[in-house]
């Protein structure tokens, strides 16, 4: 049986900073889920905390 997961983990990864695109998928997956945007184009990522997110959200989206 197929059922509705509520309030999943989605974590969107920016590689070139939000399209209106992304801001809208965003905007819309932010109203019953818990979401988090990084973006790669800011300076002084920790490369390690994102691969721990990788693996610790439900969904990844990689724009």
């Amino acid at each position: 049986m197929i059922t509705e997961i509520d309030n999943m983990k989605i974590l969107h990864i920016l590689n070139d900073g939000p399209s209106d695109l992304s801001k809208q998928a965003i905007d819309v997956q932010s109203a019953e889920n818990e979401v988090k945007v990084i973006e790669l184009s800011d300076e002084n990522k920790s490369y390690e905390a994102i691969i721990d997110d990788i693996f610790s959200y439900d969904r990844v989206i990689s724009w």
